[in-house]
């Protein structure tokens, strides 16, 4: 870590961790061979039928054959960037760009990533997805990566954005001015109305959404022309469902860009080489809250009939700009986070996912390296549900009490176990008992993991009683907490169902704790809970635990 000349943090990854990855990643940056997937973006599309200049067509179960404008893959211009093909999440096939330099941006590939599968496992054992990633904008201060999405519904593009000033991810929202989104949804309006069968107030609504995978919102791409690509994912109903391009004239784009807008359209035009050390981590080492949560915030919506169907926020506003986050926007919906340390369990993993699949839930899994190592398909059948897996040290020791190597090896084993399980490293980590200091976080920052704690205890490993686990729950639980369980304990698991069922009839939506985030927990950093309770001041404390000091805890794994 070094200062700036502002007093930020830039962020440099240790040598250490660059060269785990770099042995697990051997192989260098390469272009992806995109093979018959097609290759993705709103103007990739080829026009299935005479619509017009501004409107484009595309059939819902594949891409429409046909010469394809070049969108050239950019990993060349960002150091360190790889190729990562997940087999491990099979029956899924992923390829997915690996971005070490840019750790926000890894973040929301691997959290757009989890949602993606999460959806697939909620469509059924049928259900399929392949997902082909690449670079598609690179300068000093800018990237973006497309991540082109064949599921057995049809095909989309989610477009993932980043800043290095803030090492900051956002999707296609975050691009036009929010002041100026009436005046975007006015260009879309009047763009839609003139495609033929095209439903102009549905257009509208649809502004309303995030993008996918969180919404049906559309992906945005700006162009080295100065106009701006609209991709709606899915229009119409039943058959004639399909996807609508939309091209705002260079004329009205432009006013239309934020600053962010116009750094992304920059890069596109003009790309060069990214720079690590433009990437610049807000407050790092301290505690992460996240962003002001207005009012009561609400329920996740009801599914539309294609598209996402789980953690779908509240629509933004009429006229209001929707979330930029790469997650279910926190600001608008009921959120919590469950989490279970000390697996994988060979005994219980298969059933606690279950028991998360029954009610379409997300959760985040702690998991303690020695067991990861030896039972690296249950770490891989936890990640190929969507759900969300990080480290909880090599071997339950009190991070805190250790020091140099010692400390090393309880922080990297596992991090090294989890990769070779998943392909893909872990972005969280969870010290066993909470027992953390700056220097445990340091070492959990060098290898790109934040530092995620608790705010509610269930004390389930020393009640060892379901009814007691749901009343934990029950008590203290509130919007915006990350609630801890255990994995390992039948009775932890027996109580699932019914916390679970708490959770939706109380109006919650679960997340994962990066999600719950809203993606702005950067290595190094650590947090304990998401929003505060319905915007107001929370009664718990914010350290490791509410129901327990560490003291207790430290049979949690016996």
């Amino acid at each position: 870590m070094r200062q700036d000349h502002e007093g930020r943090t830039r962020h440099r990854h240790l040598s250490r961790a660059e060269l785990r990855r770099r042995r697990f990643l051997a192989g260098g940056i390469a272009a992806l061979g995109l093979g018959g997937l097609g290759v993705g973006g709103a103007a990739l599309l080829h026009p299935s039928g005479p619509q017009g200049p501004a409107g484009h067509g595309r059939d819902r179960g594949h891409r429409a054959h046909g010469p394809l404008t070049d969108l050239p893959d950019l990993a060349a211009h960002v150091p360190q960037a790889a190729m990562q093909k997940l087999t491990a999440l099979a029956p899924a096939t992923v390829e997915i760009p690996h971005l070490p330099t840019a750790p926000g941006l890894d973040a929301a590939i691997g959290m757009s990533l989890a949602k993606l599968l999460r959806e697939r496992a909620v469509r059924g054992e049928e259900a399929t997805l392949q997902v082909a990633g690449r670079i598609i904008a690179s300068s000093p201060q800018a990237l973006g990566v497309l991540l082109d999405v064949h599921e057995e519904e049809g095909v989309f593009t989610t477009l993932l954005w980043y800043r290095a000033e803030g090492d900051r991810a956002f999707t296609s929202p975050g691009l036009v001015d929010a002041e100026q989104w009436p005046a975007f949804v006015s260009a879309v309006r009047e763009l839609a109305g003139k495609e033929r069968g095209v439903d102009v107030e549905e257009v509208t609504a649809l502004l309303q959404e995030q993008p996918r995978p969180w919404g049906n919102g559309p992906a945005l791409l700006p162009r080295a022309d100065g106009t701006l690509d609209v991709l709606l994912p899915t229009v119409g109903r039943g058959d004639d469902a399909r996807e609508l391009l939309l091209t705002v004239p260079e004329e009205q784009a432009g006013a239309l860009l934020g600053e962010d807008g116009l750094a992304v359209r920059a890069a596109i035009a003009e790309p060069s080489g990214h720079d690590p050390e433009a990437v610049t981590v807000p407050d790092p080492g301290g505690s992460v809250t996240t962003t002001e949560h207005p009012g009561t915030g609400g329920a996740a919506r009801a599914a539309a009939a294609r598209g996402p169907r789980t953690q779908l926020a509240p629509l933004a506003p009429e006229g209001e700009r929707p979330s930029p986050v790469t997650a279910p926007d926190a600001r608008l919906l009921r959120a919590i986070a469950l989490t279970f340390d000390d697996g994988p369990s060979p005994k219980l993993n298969a059933t606690l996912r279950e028991h998360l699949l029954a009610e379409r839930a997300a959760a985040t899994f702690f998991m303690i390296g020695r067991s990861a190592q030896g039972s690296p398909a249950l770490v891989a059948a936890t990640a190929a549900a969507g759900h969300e897996v990080g480290s909880h040290s090599w071997s339950h020791q009190e991070l805190s009490k250790l020091q140099g190597s010692a400390l090393g090896d309880e922080v990297d084993k596992p991090a090294t176990a989890l990769e070779q399980a998943i392909g893909r490293a872990p972005s969280i980590m969870r010290p066993p008992f909470g027992a953390r200091n700056r220097t445990t976080d340091r070492a959990a920052g060098a290898l790109g993991e934040g530092v995620v704690l608790w705010d509610v205890d269930t004390l389930d490993w020393k009640t060892r009683d379901a009814a007691k686990t749901l009343a934990a729950v029950q008590e203290n639980a509130h919007r915006g907490s990350i609630i801890l369980m255990h994995e390992i304990h039948e009775q932890s698991v027996a109580a699932v169902p019914s916390v679970l069922a708490w959770i939706r009839e109380a109006g919650l939506t679960t997340l994962t704790c990066q999600e719950i985030a809203q993606n702005r927990l950067h290595p190094g950093q650590r947090i304990s809970h998401g929003a505060e309770r319905d915007g107001a001041a929370s009664a718990q404390g914010s350290g490791t635990a509410t129901s327990g000091a560490a003291a207790q805890l430290r049979g949690a794994a016996r």
